[in-house]
């Protein structure tokens, strides 16, 4: 029993490291005027309430109770606090760069904490998931600056 109550716990640490990054993202949409980096950070703010949505049915699948965050300052947040910071293309996907690593690494630090313990298979495909989507959120990004050097290169 204490082992469905860490795994409830860890999954509710997710569910806010969610929140934080669903209003960081969507600060940082609400903050820019170029329409497709606009776009961008909302598609990875709407994400991150579809990711909310499945832990908070993950907890309640354990028995659990998900926690309700109301207003959840985090790392992900704060980066986008500056609208300063957002005036330069490099600046943002420097920072968005940031931000996704750092959600990559709190997944892969909650699976490590997870691993501790026996998990249903749908806890273990809810964190898989999110952590591929992550990372091909990454990889557009990268692809996303590559093809930006380049064209200030040309």
């Amino acid at each position: 029993m204490e082992a469905q109550k860490s795994v409830v716990d860890s999954l509710n640490d997710l569910l806010k490291e969610n929140c934080d990054a669903k209003r960081g993202y969507r600060k940082a949409a609400e903050q820019l005027d170029d329409p497709s980096l606009k776009g961008l950070f909302m598609n990875l703010s709407e994400q991150r309430d579809n990711f909310k949505k499945i832990i908070r049915e993950e907890i309640l699948s354990l028995g659990g109770t998900p926690q309700a965050f109301r207003q959840v300052d985090g790392p992900i947040q704060d980066a986008f606090t500056q609208p300063h910071l957002l005036l330069v293309l490099n600046t943002i996907e420097k920072t968005l760069s940031g931000c996704l690593r750092l959600e990559v690494n709190a997944l892969q630090e909650l699976k490590k904490k997870l691993a501790q313990y026996e998990v249903k298979e749908s806890t273990h495909q809810v964190l898989t998931g999110q952590l591929e989507n992550i990372r091909l959120t990454l990889l557009d990004l990268r692809a996303l600056a590559t093809e930006s050097e380049a064209t200030l290169n040309f």
